[in-house]
């Protein structure tokens, strides 16, 4: 081994472990953050060329592996909107890229995933998180069925629900003994005009 090849393997180690403290930095500093959980060092050796003879020198290198998927702290929080995931599992999330000339919201197609669910809802009814990106989920249809393809940006309206009239209403009752037969009726909605009075 070669004074520069010992000086090498002693700097990669060095390296390897200002790269772990680092790791441990950003997971002190990270703690209370919402939706992290830590980065993991990995430590693994360059394998090297050696014989009888000769003997190149090795290194080690430290690589981070992120802990996105484990499952976290569950908080209670006042928010209505803010989610939890219970296990493994990411939230679908979409950037805002701009408007369109009507003045609605236009999102990246690249899909992004956190962990992160302290949702709230925005100005144009978007549910979005502390970093401003949207959540993501499947269209319902007029029966409230989920339309499992393409995810969109979830957005909550504003707009009353339209009231629609009772057409059918089943009662289940208990009747006194010595009710001959069951009473079936059925409701209708009937208009009448209104009285005038002279």
């Amino acid at each position: 081994m070669s004074l520069f090849g010992s000086m090498t393997t002693a700097i990669s180690g060095m390296n390897a472990q200002a790269r772990a403290l680092g790791h441990i930095s950003d997971n002190v500093a990270n703690s209370q953050t919402i939706g992290f959980k830590r980065t993991d060092t990995s430590f693994a050796n360059l394998l090297t060329q050696s014989n009888e003879r000769s003997h190149a020198p090795s290194a080690v290198v430290a690589t981070p592996s992120a802990t996105v998927s484990l499952q976290g702290s569950v908080e209670t929080v006042e928010n209505p909107l803010s989610l939890a995931l219970s296990g493994n599992g990411l939230f679908s999330v979409a950037q805002a890229a701009g408007r369109n000339a009507d003045g609605s919201l236009t999102f990246d197609t690249q899909p992004l995933f956190t962990r992160a669910g302290d949702f709230r809802k925005d100005s144009s009814g978007y549910l979005v998180n502390g970093s401003g990106y949207a959540l993501q989920g499947w269209a319902a249809n007029a029966a409230g069925e989920a339309q499992q393809g393409v995810l969109a940006p979830v957005r909550i309206s504003d707009a009353p629900l339209p009231a629609t009239a009772t057409r059918t209403v089943t009662l289940n009752a208990s009747l006194p003994k010595g009710a001959a037969a069951p009473i079936q009726s059925r409701c209708r909605s009937t208009t009448r005009p209104a009285s005038s009075r002279r």
